[in-house]
């Protein structure tokens, strides 16, 4: 039981590496990760990130290609 306690916490801290998450981001300095969301049907996915006064929308094409 032990040992798979074990690898249960090492299989969540590789699953956490690379996700994107709460921080605060100084001019000229960018962020890449990860975004875990629940996935619906659609062909564009809108994310809308809301700075100061601003609202910036990014767009992705999701359609699944055959």
């Amino acid at each position: 039981m032990l040992t798979l306690g074990q690898m249960m916490d090492n299989d969540r801290t590789i699953r956490e590496q690379g996700y994107l998450k709460t921080t605060t981001i100084y001019p000229d300095e960018a962020i890449i990760g990860y975004m875990n969301i629940k996935r619906k049907k659609g062909k564009i996915l809108i994310v809308n990130i809301p700075i100061g006064d601003y609202i910036y929308t990014f767009k992705w094409d999701v359609n699944r290609k055959k």
